[in-house]
């Protein structure tokens, strides 16, 4: 007993002296070195069968080579394989086929699966075209979508599952999954007519019907689209790629919308109006195979139109209108119900983004949501997770329990009984199940990498799914942030976030680097894991720095009124918020308000500009990654949304460009482009370098061949985060510790 009861006490003394093991300081090749990966689980591609028991996701083989699609029951989770990746072989001793997304028929026997995009290089950003694959999962073979030369793009498989469609050069094509046999339907299609491709707000622009008897689609023409070069230097005669980019008051894309009856082979062309200077951002069917909705969005972006239009006549009427005096904002957020001739809307309108229920007749039934706050305000997401029509739920994401979180929540459709679903303080994403019986819920914080869980409708857990823990974590020395509130001098309350040095001494000055990004609509202070950047953050810290972000006026998730601010001032208050900020730092005993730094990337590398130019009373050293230094050179739908058109104000794209601060410049700022961005072009950077020599003013540039927008690809990341540790190091210095 006395032996047992020492080796007991052994083995505590050792697990204490093993847990109170001194944590180490982070480097920049754990975080950025080629086998790191901070961005924590996810289920790639999730997608719920169509009974909701269970769902669909691509995940990592054992062997840590290929990838599987699994299926994985939603109530005792038990996981099986149905396209195993080692077997997606197209011949003897061929290696198998990588792929990255896919399509499943609703029985589950056939997958189309996508294979990986082309390679980014000198051409910018990866381009759309791709090889598709079709997978019997029961006799396990596998072939090529269509057997004829050149890259897909859109791949859709039919509703009912029997056909593919896609498009190629331009044209639209129809597979039987049968039989093989491929089938054109469009046929002008080249380098400047492109069918079933749409411009503007995303990419894909063809759908199919819901018997899958038609395709509705844009067709697009970029004739009269001027281009932009991008330039491969690394030949013996660099060579040029030319890409149709309408920049702010440039001619636009000419787009129409057609649908073509599969079985005539006809396009009946709808009757969209006369103006053919307008975006249709949105396109869909109804629940009658026989109407479809599209979006109508006129060049200044303030007029929004719901049009239903009928499939053989062509003729559209008008069911709602939208409009702004700044702009009205385009979501995915349009949900037909498929029970009754009834729809969900989201709008700003009433200052704030809300759900509302219209009939067909563009009558509306009711306000479903209220109040002020924010259904789902993150950009490029849908607000509308799911309806529960029997039972008659809406589930959605929002911010009605404060502006830094997203919680998931559920309300009836008549605006009555709203409930939060999600439970912990932080950041939650669901996916909900068809039946709405379920969600997958996806959580993480500002400390905690995220974690995947099963949940009732009611929001009560059912399982985890994948806890996600990062074991490499707890071997550094990590600080939690601060959450905070700025008032600015005449009185706006600002959200900001705070990290501070292991083993402050609030005795002592620390230089402070701003993280920045401001653009529209956008987040930076959130509950949320930030995965490497977070990490370089909190490297920073160990170095001797406070991080500090904060969100200027014209964010997004609190409201409509705050984020015009924007309009036409898209440097002007993101810079007088961030010196805000910087008044109030300077005001903490703490901090050193001649050693200021900040940095950022793409709207955050534009203010970074501006920082360190009509800034630089406050701001010393600046780290500017692709910089949007002048509207005039940004895609006309980006821009002018914000801006307006150049030749109606003028004045407004001077005062907002980086060139018109250019001889105010002080401090060390540094440059950082990709050639091949193709998003934010080389030339901004460019023209501002050429206006801060001809000011005789002095700064610090590199640039990333092959790299696009991301300024990702090979050890760019580390050589980029290297770059801007010795920066800020050399011309920020942090304090000596006091004893």
């Amino acid at each position: 007993m006395t032996r047992r009861l020492v080796s007991i006490l052994c083995l505590l003394a050792f697990s204490a002296l093993a847990s109170a093991a001194p944590k180490r300081s982070l480097t920049l090749e754990d975080i950025f070195g080629p086998d790191a990966d901070w961005d924590g689980v996810s289920l790639q591609s999730l997608q719920w069968e169509a009974d909701g028991s269970a769902f669909l996701y691509v995940d990592a083989d054992p062997d840590g080579k290929t990838k599987n699609i699994y299926r994985e029951n939603v109530d005792d989770g038990e996981r099986t394989v149905v396209v195993d990746g080692k077997s997606l072989v197209l011949g003897p001793g061929r290696a198998p086929i990588p792929f990255t997304d896919y399509q499943a028929s609703e029985d589950g026997l056939f997958f189309v699966l996508a294979g990986p995009r082309s390679q980014a290089d000198f051409r910018g950003s990866p381009p759309p075209d791709r090889s598709y694959y079709l997978y019997d999962t029961v006799t396990r073979a596998l072939r090529p979508l269509s057997g004829i030369a050149g890259g897909q793009q859109h791949a859709k498989l039919a509703p009912d599952g029997t056909r593919i469609g896609f498009v190629r050069g331009g044209n639209l094509f129809v597979v039987d999954r049968a039989s093989g046999t491929e089938t054109q339907f469009t046929f002008d299609g080249n380098d400047d007519i492109l069918n079933g491709v749409n411009k503007g707000f995303g990419a894909d622009g063809w759908r199919w019907s819901p018997d899958g008897k038609r395709i509705l689609f844009v067709r697009v023409d970029q004739s009269a689209v001027d281009t932009v070069p991008l330039i491969n230097f690394l030949t013996p005669h660099p060579k040029v790629h030319w890409k149709k980019y309408p920049k702010a008051g440039e001619t636009n894309w000419k787009l129409r919308v057609g649908v073509l009856h599969l079985e005539s082979g006809q396009t009946n062309w709808l009757q969209l109006g006369p103006d053919t200077d307008v975006y249709f951002p949105r396109l869909k069917w109804t629940r009658n195979p026989a109407v479809v909705a599209v979006q109508r969005l006129n060049r200044q972006q303030n007029k929004l139109e719901l049009l239903f239009a009928d499939v053989t006549s062509g003729a559209s009427r008008v069911i709602l209108t939208e409009t702004d005096p700044y702009w009205v904002r385009i979501d995915n957020d349009l949900t037909f119900l498929t029970s009754s001739d009834r729809f969900i809307w989201t709008s700003q309108r009433s200052g704030y983004k809300h759900a509302y229920l219209y009939d067909y007749d563009g009558r509306l039934l009711n306000q479903i949501t209220s109040g002020e706050w924010e259904i789902n305000a993150a950009r490029s997401r849908h607000a509308v997770l799911g309806v529960d029509e029997a039972d008659g739920w809406l589930y959605f994401d929002g911010k009605k329990d404060g502006v830094v979180e997203q919680h998931v929540y559920r309300v009836r459709l008549d605006g009555q009984e709203l409930q939060r679903l999600s439970r912990k303080p932080g950041w939650h994403a669901a996916a909900v199940s068809p039946d709405a019986n379920h969600f997958v819920n996806t959580f993480s914080d500002v400390n905690t990498p995220p974690q995947i869980s099963m949940h009732r409708s009611d929001g009560g857990l059912v399982r985890w799914v994948r806890r996600g823990e990062m074991p490499g974590l707890a071997d550094f020395e990590l600080v939690k942030p601060e959450f905070l509130t700025v008032r600015t001098s005449d009185g706006v309350d600002l959200n900001a976030v705070m990290i501070k040095p292991a083993g402050f001494n609030p005795k002592q000055k620390y230089p402070v680097v701003f993280y920045a990004y401001g653009g529209v609509s956008s987040q930076t202070v959130v509950n949320r894991w930030g995965g490497d950047r977070w990490l370089w953050h909190q490297l920073m810290t160990q170095k001797g720095y406070i991080v500090f972000t904060i969100d200027n006026r014209g964010t997004g998730g609190r409201g409509k009124a705050f984020e015009n601010f924007m309009y036409q001032n898209l440097g002007t208050w993101p810079l007088r918020d961030h010196i805000e900020g910087a008044k109030y730092l300077a005001r903490l005993p703490y901090t050193d308000p001649s050693r200021t730094g900040i940095w950022g990337r793409s709207a955050g590398g534009y203010l970074t500009c501006l920082a360190l130019t009509e800034g630089s009373d406050y701001f010393t050293v600046g780290v500017s990654h692709a910089p949007v230094t002048n509207y005039r050179f940004y895609s006309s739908s980006w821009a002018e949304r914000y801006m307006g058109l150049p030749k109606e104000n003028k004045a407004a794209y001077d005062k907002e460009a980086v060139v018109t601060y250019a001889s105010k410049l002080k401090g060390h700022l540094l440059l950082v482009h990709g050639i091949a961005d193709d998003n934010v072009q080389l030339q901004n950077t460019v023209e501002v370098a050429e206006a801060f020599q001809a000011a005789n003013k002095q700064f610090d540039l590199m640039f990333y061949h092959g790299r696009d927008h991301s300024l990702r690809g090979g050890n760019t990341q580390l050589h980029l985060f290297t770059l801007m540790t010795e920066y800020f190091l050399r011309h920020l210095p942090p304090s000596v510790p006091e004893s």
